[in-house]
């Protein structure tokens, strides 16, 4: 019985299976083919084979890596595998603020001001900022209010006022709002619908021409969802603004982002799915027993298609999107008003000092307007997808709950670091959860602290997932800026400052990703990358400060006190972040030439 040849299956690349052909032919072909001159149409053969043995070999190699999420490096694969493990990207995130509006309001006969003119603001009103971002006024805004302040602005000959200042605050959210109709004609199961903008943040609503309204869900196997409805009752209102309605949504849709775009993926169902409840009967067919006497009336579609597709329709589409890809701003950013909508107060009866006070609307930001974080990185997306599959919607351990601070709806705001601990001084199971947000200085990404408005949105989003048993206090991180300077040794045929850039290339990159809240900063780790790079022969010291000044944040932090024994690491609290804020500027080299 003749053995069977050896294979060694550990060739895969061009050279070593031509190789392991070219000894097979000869090892068990030795009298057939003899002729192995690479001129030979024998050579032509092996170099087509081993052509595409490698190139078979990289395609399964590649679909091997891009099959598991710590291996994988295309960005759609990841967002697939993310999207497996329960991680929802949906939509870009919005920035929240406080604007103050400023409107010119006449003086009455005591010289004070006329409230017969005071307007309201009309939520929907647009201002931008000097970088061109757009933003809306979430609520309306209004003058006549006790928390009105107000500033003399003009005064006639004798010293008294003539018109007033009247100052009044608003919240402001990023972004536009959009309408993009789609017309649909025949039925297509699972329909995709690619939203034109790439800096989509929420569906504002999605209509048929019946009128039929179509709900976002998180999956499309759910059902039933929860709408706030107008409390008008005078007696609880002041409690409670909205009560919570159950709707069952047969026409539903999700988000999902897809390469660079997101989409609306509706269900598979038809109409004929939708019955009435009273017609369903349950279906026993060969058994003459029920093991369920329960009836449940979420459930009232006769086949389980994952919603109602629309069809023969043109589908209206309003949603919001931020209108640059960066719409953070700092102090006074916010200067114009793009379109404003009043709404006078009956006792105002001069169309012109109506139109006076529309034309002087002014506003500004006295604080920065922060939510919106810079673009997840791919090793960013890899480690929340994998909390986001331990914490499975609740938080229960830290990672649970760091998980559900990432994942909160964008249209909310986001949040780019963030860290909770158990409150060591409390006596109950009260955790602390510091966090921080990101915004631009020259188009470079620095960390800030988090405004109150997504503070407050995100208490509500952590409120109904957290333990019963957790009290959670959400704090700001303390932000410490670094300095961090080198001396190293370069090898001799090299430019000096070939080396230098090639050193300072190799840290900016290092620190372009931001250090977590509680991440110790380690001093070996930039030894190491200093001396990895092919121009440099040692490192010889490595020293790093704390900065404060005017474009910083001022901390008292003291670099010694937690500088480890051996020197080779700092120490960082559980509520302090560490920051090289600008690396081109923050970042010092010298270097020295090797003799």
């Amino acid at each position: 019985m003749t053995s069977k040849p050896a294979i060694n299956f550990t060739d895969k690349d061009f050279d070593s299976i031509k190789s392991a052909l070219v000894n097979y032919a000869k090892l068990y072909y030795p009298e057939t083919y003899k002729n192995f001159n690479e001129a030979s149409f024998g050579a032509l053969m092996f170099d087509n084979i081993s052509h595409i043995g490698d190139i078979l070999s990289f395609y399964i190699d590649y679909h091997g890596n891009e099959s598991f999420i710590d291996s994988a490096i295309q960005v759609d694969n990841i967002q697939k595998l993310a999207k497996q493990l329960g991680f929802k990207n949906q939509g870009n995130a919005s920035s929240f603020g406080i604007v103050s509006f400023f409107v010119k309001i006449p003086a009455n006969s005591l010289n004070a001001p006329d409230t017969n003119y005071l307007p309201l603001l009309k939520k929907d009103t647009q201002v931008a900022s000097q970088n061109g971002s757009s933003f809306v006024l979430v609520d309306d805004v209004d003058f006549n209010s006790e928390l009105t302040e107000y500033i003399v602005l003009e005064i006639d000959s004798n010293g008294l006022p003539t018109y007033y200042a009247a100052k009044a605050y608003g919240r402001v959210v990023s972004g536009e709002k959009f309408t993009h109709r789609l017309e649909v004609s025949t039925y297509d199961g699972f329909l995709k619908v690619r939203i034109p903008n790439q800096n989509f943040v929420e569906v504002l609503s999605v209509l048929d021409t019946a009128g039929n309204e179509y709900y976002k869900v998180d999956y499309l196997s759910q059902n039933i969802i929860y709408k706030p409805i107008l409390n008008t009752d005078t007696t609880t209102n002041r409690y409670a603004k909205y009560s919570m309605q159950k709707i069952y949504a047969p026409r539903r849709f999700v988000v999902e982002k897809i390469g660079d775009y997101y989409y609306l993926v509706f269900g598979k169902g038809t109409i004929d799915a939708l019955v009435d409840p009273s017609n369903i009967v349950l279906e026993y067919f060969a058994r003459d027993y029920s093991s369920d006497t329960f009836f449940d009336p979420s459930n009232i579609m006769t086949t389980d298609k994952f919603g109602i597709a629309p069809e023969n329709t043109i589908l209206t589409i309003r949603y919001r999107a931020n209108s640059t890809n960066d719409v953070n701003v700092g102090i006074n950013g916010i200067s114009s008003v793009v379109s404003a909508i009043f709404e006078f107060p009956s006792t105002a009866t001069s169309t012109s000092i109506m139109s006076t006070i529309r034309s002087s609307i002014e506003v500004v930001n006295e604080l920065p307007v922060v939510g919106f974080v810079t673009e997840t990185t791919i090793d960013e997306l890899k480690q929340r997808s994998k909390d986001s599959y331990a914490s499975q919607g609740r938080a229960v351990t830290q990672s649970d709950y760091i998980s559900l601070v990432y994942r909160m709806d964008g249209k909310y705001g986001s949040i780019k670091r963030a860290n909770i601990v158990k409150d060591r001084k409390s006596i109950r199971n009260n955790l602390n959860l510091f966090i921080l947000s990101e915004t631009r200085v020259s188009n470079n990404p620095v960390l800030i602290e988090t405004n109150d408005i997504v503070k407050e949105n995100l208490k509500k989003w952590l409120e109904s997932r957290r333990v019963l048993s957790d009290t959670i206090d959400i704090l700001d991180a303390k932000i410490v800026n670094l300095r961090v300077s080198f001396k190293v040794h370069g090898k001799p045929d090299r430019d000096k400052n070939d080396i230098e850039v090639e050193c300072m290339n190799a840290l900016v990159e290092k620190f372009s990703t931001k250090f977590e809240i509680g991440q110790p900063f380690d001093i070996n780790d930039i030894y190491k990358t200093l001396n990895l790079l092919d121009s440099v022969v040692d490192t010889k010291d490595v020293s790093v400060e704390v900065i404060n000044g005017s474009s910083y944040n001022y901390n008292n932090f003291d670099i010694n006190k937690y500088l480890s024994s051996d020197e080779s690491f700092i120490e960082c609290p559980d509520d302090v972040c560490f920051e090289i804020k600008y690396p081109t500027r923050d970042i010092k080299s010298t270097v020295l030439k090797f003799n």
